[in-house]
């Protein structure tokens, strides 16, 4: 955390000149997927924190962190389905925090509304969690079972609405190429505040 934050300050100190720094918060939901036998899949929720320095009209640095969290939903229904073959699936369910910084390239659709492409390189903490069997039969308790880091490229497409001066409304599909075979995909809705 110490890192992206003196990270983000200094990218507040490079020269602004006549262009915006930004503020995001964006909110979503995805999937994470391993891509090996026995990896864990579910769907996520995620939260993305993120500053960007814009250099010209039409390319920015962005730094930020992304948070997400397992809804388990996916494993009880791969369960329920799977109990009248195995009893005792082995099912894991995964997520992931990342630490990223890029540079993103925005496409002017209309005066207040860009598309934009942006990627780069993260620093991810995956960690993978196992069902474990309470005395009472319920699996649906999920232990910690192994945790996984390193860095990883990014890659997201999104579009934004900028009704104001200092705020604007974005939609962003991001793509991670995560730690140990993963892969996450989020789709986010988001503000971005203008100074």
């Amino acid at each position: 955390m110490r890192e992206t934050l003196c990270l983000l300050l200094a990218l507040t100190l490079l020269p602004a000149d006549a262009y915006p720094q930004a503020i995001g918060v964006r909110y979503g939901m995805g999937t994470i997927e391993g891509s090996y036998a026995g990896s864990g899949s579910d769907l996520l929720v995620g939260l993305q924190f993120d500053y960007s320095h814009t250099l010209t009209p039409h390319y920015a640095l962005e730094g930020g962190i992304l948070a997400t969290g397992s809804l388990p939903f996916a494993t009880v229904l791969s369960e329920v389905i799977l109990a009248p073959i195995d009893p005792n699936p082995s099912i894991t369910i995964a997520d992931f925090n990342s630490y990223y910084l890029g540079a993103r390239a925005d496409y002017e659709l209309l005066p207040s509304w860009t598309a934009y492409l942006h990627g780069g390189l993260g620093y991810a903490k995956l960690t993978e969690y196992s069902p474990e069997l309470q005395p009472s039969g319920d699996r649906h308790h999920y232990q910690k079972a192994h945790s996984y880091s390193g860095l990883h490229p990014y890659i997201g497409i999104g579009t934004e609405i900028r009704p104001f001066t200092s705020l604007g409304f974005t939609v962003d599909l991001r793509y991670d190429d995560l730690p140990h075979r993963y892969q996450g995909t989020t789709l986010f809705f988001g503000l971005s505040f203008y100074f």
